[in-house]
């Protein structure tokens, strides 16, 4: 592909990404104060669901627990009820913290 073609793609792709929604994982992401964990806690809860599901899950956990220690700390029932919507099964709990 020669430069003159590269630009014209990079120009369509730059116009057309705005029309895109964002993946919640981003969203959580582009939010996170610790990034790598709090994009690690939602990719695991977006796995088997919708991504409006996947950040509003988040959103409550994190909001919770924002460390790996405190997630930890929490009672798997306090998770369940955190992350319900997210499609996960109980047996999903204990490998969530």
């Amino acid at each position: 592909m020669d430069t003159t073609t590269l630009e014209k793609v990079l120009r369509v792709l730059r116009r057309e990404i705005t029309k895109w929604k964002v993946p919640a994982v981003g969203v959580i992401a582009d939010q996170a104060v610790d990034r790598p964990f709090e994009t690690l806690v939602s990719t695991i809860l977006s796995l088997r669901t919708k991504d409006a599901v996947t950040e509003a899950a988040s959103h409550r956990l994190l909001a919770r627990a924002s460390t790996p220690q405190a997630i930890a700390a929490l009672p798997a029932k306090d998770i369940e009820r955190l992350i319900h919507e997210s499609a996960k099964s109980e047996a999903d709990v204990p490998d969530a913290r």
